[in-house]
């Protein structure tokens, strides 16, 4: 979470990109990448 947090006060600088949409744009992935590994 802190580094999406720094992610996003990094990606766009006066304006600050929520944690969230950050965290989702990384976690979907992974977490897509794990469920087909298990399968």
């Amino acid at each position: 979470m802190l580094a999406s947090d720094l992610i996003s006060r990094a990606v766009a600088f006066p304006v600050e990109t929520p944690a969230g949409v950050v965290t989702a744009l990384i976690g979907a992935p992974f977490f897509l990448f794990l469920a087909r590994r298990a399968l």
